[in-house]
């Protein structure tokens, strides 16, 4: 069983590996085509907000799930955060739609 300071630093890995996918290789596709890339001090801050909430978003779901035994456990929960809590977010919306 992983410590739960392990298991936050594994899930933080797969958020990040995630966020690699999504938002960082488009990116670097479109470098290697030649577009232009400007960095401006406000794209920098929400650039390292994103990976900061990353970073907490994988890590805490993989604690939450509770039940990674293995790196890769915590890792695979990590990857796919943003549809657990997606998930909680759309049943709270649809029972409070249900209730008034």
């Amino acid at each position: 069983m992983l410590s739960s300071s392990t298991t936050f630093a594994y899930g933080a890995v797969g958020a990040v590996l995630a966020l690699a996918v999504v938002q960082v290789l488009p990116y670097a596709f479109a470098l290697i085509r030649g577009a232009e890339l400007t960095l401006s001090p406000g794209r920098v801050v929400g650039a390292l907000l994103v990976l900061l909430i990353f970073i907490a978003g994988g890590g805490i779901a993989a604690i939450i799930a509770g039940d990674a035994s293995q790196a890769k456990q915590a890792i695979a929960y990590g990857l796919g955060w943003q549809a657990t809590v997606g998930g909680f977010i759309n049943g709270a919306v649809a029972a409070n739609k249900l209730s008034g």
